[in-house]
């Protein structure tokens, strides 16, 4: 009976047509059953570090208050993105003439922002307990490398200005596109009080292949969207989040001052 039962699981999987894939393909890893969080490292041999990565990412926050810094940032007052439903997300594309507007310089290294995209529930926890959703900024060198900044976000009232990019026409079939022009993003920075207090980790991505050796930037203080908004996208992308890791990572708060001139 056991054997008939992973036979019928094995058949499964293969008439999925899941197959090999360096990077997550929409489709082929989902956040349920067995193409969900539990069996993506099982999924594909480029995938093993979702099993058995020892800084994976989202954990559940605990921070020790450091000094540090100071982290750079620069962004443009407007930008135009491309928002794509891809199966799993809703996620802002920067156009790649654009990018370079874009710098966060970490750890001497120049980072520009190539996309940024929602979770619902959070990916991360604080002290246990899950926000309403997640927004993350996804940041790369020209040699790769990754950082992720990210912001909490519950429901209340309130509407999220910002998240209007996300919730005024929002494709709703998977792999639909849309243009948007003129998307106010430095007011959006500015508008987040004190940006210069993080909860900073090295971790991983949250999505197939979970590369390791992403710098986690997370904004500490929640902000708001209101219901229908949270609806709407809950409706479109349904339960994104991948489970809490148990890698035994820390998280540290630290208090940076320097800002690029765009702010």
């Amino acid at each position: 009976m056991l054997f008939a039962q992973v036979t019928t699981i094995i058949f499964t999987v293969l008439a999925l047509g899941l197959r090999s894939q360096a990077v997550y393909i929409p489709g082929s890893a989902t956040y349920n059953g067995i193409t969900g969080p539990a069996f993506w490292g099982k999924l594909s041999p480029n995938w093993t570090l979702c099993d058995m990565g020892l800084h994976q990412s989202p954990i559940d926050l605990d921070f020790r208050d450091i000094v540090h810094g100071p982290l750079q940032l620069s962004v443009p007052e407007t930008i135009s993105v491309e928002l794509q439903n891809n199966g799993h997300t809703l996620q802002a594309n920067v156009p790649a003439m654009t990018q370079a507007q874009f710098t966060l310089i970490l750890k001497g290294q120049t980072y520009q922002l190539q996309q940024f995209h929602l979770h619902t529930p959070s990916e991360h926890r604080v002290n246990g307990k899950f926000h309403d959703l997640e927004l993350h900024f996804l940041w790369k060198t020209a040699a790769g490398a990754s950082a992720v900044t990210a912001v909490f976000y519950n429901k209340d009232q309130y509407e999220s200005e910002f998240l209007k990019v996300f919730t005024t026409s929002p494709p709703t079939q998977v792999n639909a596109t849309i243009n948007i022009t003129s998307t106010t993003i430095g007011e959006f920075f500015n508008k987040i009080h004190d940006f210069d207090r993080f909860y900073h980790y090295d971790g991983s991505l949250t999505i197939p292949p979970c590369t390791e050796g992403v710098d986690w930037y997370i904004y500490p203080d929640v902000q708001s969207l209101n219901y229908l908004q949270h609806e709407l996208v809950s409706s479109i992308m349904g339960f994104n989040a991948r489970f809490t890791q148990a890698s035994g990572i820390s998280a540290t708060k630290f208090t940076c001052s320097h800002f690029g001139s765009s702010w």
